[in-house]
């Protein structure tokens, strides 16, 4: 079964990001579920143990990327408003061509690149 703990994190990634606490573990949970969600579920599903370690291996890293970039970005994530309209006047926040917004999931465009290698993001249209 394909999953990823602070051990892996920690040691084989070389993390150093996530806070060393309890709540590292519920960030590296919530990395898991979105590049989950942009693999359309092939990760909890059991799907990806039909891929090769090395494809296995680089989807652990993109989700602890995945976890370095929701706390780096904490303020960015929580503040993702595009376009907000009151009383007619309108507010615009520029996008960032840096990030990409997939699913409702922000994650960097290069990462999301990454993963769409794996072939885990495909559709099957």
């Amino acid at each position: 079964m394909f999953e990823i703990d602070l051990k892996y994190y920690y040691d084989v990634y070389g993390g150093n990001v996530l806070p060393p606490n309890d709540s590292a573990v519920k960030i590296l949970n919530r990395a898991f579920r979105q590049i989950n969600i942009i693999c359309r579920n092939r990760l909890k599903n059991g799907e990806i143990d039909n891929y090769d370690e090395d494809v296995q291996n680089t989807v652990k890293t993109i989700i602890c990327e995945q976890a370095d970039f929701d706390v780096k970005n904490d303020d960015l994530i929580n503040s993702a408003l595009e376009k907000y309209t009151i009383n007619g006047v309108t507010i615009e926040y520029a996008t960032n061509s840096q990030i990409s917004n997939i699913n409702g999931v922000l994650i960097n465009s290069a990462l999301y690149d990454e993963l769409n290698l794996t072939g885990l993001t495909y559709r099957g249209l």
